[in-house]
């Protein structure tokens, strides 16, 4: 009896230690009587920087009204879920299953199909808390946006965000795991006016990077944007702005800005700073006084040069999602229905590449 209880915990831990190393399957199914013979597809992001949107799976909604799809994903995170280009976001976690539905959901006949024409608005079940906690959460730091407004700026010692970031502490479940804790303490910090850490931690250097959260990313982009631009940025006046332009536009390696940036940021770890390069180049692209050419060219140089694969996907996301839309490129590599019905593929038209001009 003893071998087997221990068969069993074992058996467990190493199932929770291949989902956090490796992620798992997750079940979206859904019933959607009124969108009968529509696609579905389910996006995620190829990485939390640059939200380039990478397809999981796609099928096509049955004579029931009825769908359901399978993929992978390694870490909880938020997907898309988009029918007939109306979407929603759904936050799931390896190894659970989510139900989406809507009585009301229509699809609107000849509508734009180039651009997301709304969201689906439909309510979602799991066993998984992930979706309806971060989905509250967004509920209600919306509310609070609305209500305190620019009181918020007004309040040196930011008192009003301190009691509500108490009080969502106070009203979430006491059994929490660690990475739930931690992607809601990132998400609680970006409200603060000024760049703030999140909860735990007194110095940048505390922070280890986590790729596998959305949040951490998203915190991150704030907290650098904050701290970039704490001093009037349209002043040339301002060190950092003054600082930033010389290693941005008078230099030709990114060194000169990473170096810069650990100044600033007083971060010394080389996997970090070039990290927060990539961030601060996202941040500065097109912003006044700085060389969007020269922001290319660095990305580019940590593209080819960077020994963290990470970094180099980044980068190249980047560097697509800064110049996919220049005159030149090709038209993304996507199929989509004209007014009439029909599919066409936007990079190739009767056998012809399409370009953007």
């Amino acid at each position: 009896m003893k071998i087997l209880t221990k068969t069993i915990l074992f058996s467990t831990i190493l199932a929770f230690h291949n989902a956090v190393l490796f992620g798992g399957k997750v079940v979206v199914s859904g019933d959607f009587k009124n969108a009968i013979g529509e696609q579905v597809y389910v996006f995620a992001y190829a990485d939390f920087l640059s939200l380039k949107e990478t397809s999981l799976a796609k099928t096509i909604i049955d004579q029931n009204g009825h769908f359901e799809l399978t993929f992978d994903i390694n870490t909880l995170q938020p997907i898309i879920v988009d029918i007939a280009f109306y979407r929603q976001f759904i936050y799931v976690e390896p190894f659970n299953t989510y139900h989406i539905q809507s009585e009301k959901f229509q699809v609107i006949q000849n509508g734009n199909p180039y651009i997301p024409e709304s969201f689906i608005d439909a309510k979602v079940t799991s066993r998984s808390l992930s979706d309806s906690i971060f989905r509250q959460l967004e509920i209600h730091i919306s509310q609070f946006l609305d209500t305190a407004g620019v009181k918020i700026y007004s309040q040196h010692r930011s008192d009003l965000v301190e009691n509500f970031r108490q009080n969502i502490w106070k009203n979430l479940p006491e059994n929490l795991t660690e990475n739930y804790k931690n992607a809601i303490a990132f998400r609680l910090a970006c409200l603060y006016p000024n760049a703030q850490l999140p909860d735990g931690y007194s110095s940048l250097n505390e922070i280890a990077i986590d790729y596998n959260n959305y949040e951490y990313f998203r915190w991150l982009e704030d907290y650098l944007q904050k701290q970039l631009f704490k001093e009037n940025s349209l002043n040339v006046q301002s060190v950092i702005t003054r600082n930033l332009m010389l290693a941005l536009n008078k230099s030709d390696s990114f060194h000169s800005l990473q170096d810069t940036l650990s100044e600033i940021l007083s971060v010394r770890n080389e996997a970090a700073n070039e990290l927060y390069t990539l961030v601060a180049l996202k941040i500065l692209y097109s912003t006044p006084m700085f060389s969007n050419t020269k922001i290319i060219a660095d990305l580019q140089q940590i593209r080819d040069s960077s020994l963290i694969e990470t970094h180099k996907l980044i980068a190249q996301n980047l560097l697509n999602k800064f110049t996919g839309l220049k005159p030149g490129s090709l038209l993304p590599d996507v199929v989509v229905k004209i007014y009439k019905g029909d599919s066409i593929r936007m990079r190739e038209y009767c056998q012809k590449p399409l370009y953007i001009v």
